[in-house]
């Protein structure tokens, strides 16, 4: 489990750097600020359910936001970063160990999940992602999606936005709580 955050925050910084969020933030400080919402710190142990779930949380957004990145493209952009942080004497390992893969394949289907497909757009297409998230069962990918949601309410973030834009996110985010607590 070692190396793992800290390779998917290696990735999310190249991936989105030179990117700003609506509030003109750089956004890799959306993903990073999100790692200590308490949707994400508030488990008792540091195990790998968390694990995922810290580094989906980080990757969230670059199946959706980052042009030529697929589910495969970000598993083999993680792998890569996650081997040569791993490494020993500056040598690429050889290969993953399956325990690894497995936890690099699963952070990797929890941002997929955690994605937005062509047909969510708008409040109502938002709203059907949601109910895809719930549905889903995932707990992972419903932490990440949580802790977005409390990233994006941040009253510091919000502030920075019009009066509408921060109306309508508000409405938003807490027709998208209603749903994942039901």
């Amino acid at each position: 489990m070692k190396y793992i955050l800290e390779a998917a925050i290696k990735v999310a910084a190249e991936l989105h750097a030179g990117v700003f969020d609506k509030s003109g933030q750089p956004y890799i400080l959306h993903v990073l600020s999100g790692l200590y919402t308490s949707t994400l710190t508030e488990q008792a142990e540091y195990d790998e359910d968390v694990l995922v779930a810290r580094a989906a949380f980080v990757l969230h957004d670059t199946i959706e936001d980052v042009e030529g990145i697929n589910k495969e493209m970000l598993y083999a952009h993680l792998m890569f970063a996650y081997m040569g942080m791993a490494s020993e004497g500056g040598k690429l390992m050889p290969e993953l160990s399956k325990a690894t893969e497995a936890i690099l394949r699963q952070i990797v289907d929890v941002v997929e999940t955690v994605s937005k497909r062509s047909d969510e757009k708008g409040f109502d297409g938002y709203m059907r992602f949601i109910q895809r998230i719930k549905d889903n069962g995932d707990s992972a990918a419903e932490w990440v999606k949580r802790a977005d949601i409390d990233s994006n309410t941040d009253p510091a973030r919000l502030e920075r936005l019009s009066s509408s834009e921060r109306e309508y996110l508000e409405r938003k985010y807490k027709a998208a709580l209603a749903v994942l607590d039901a």
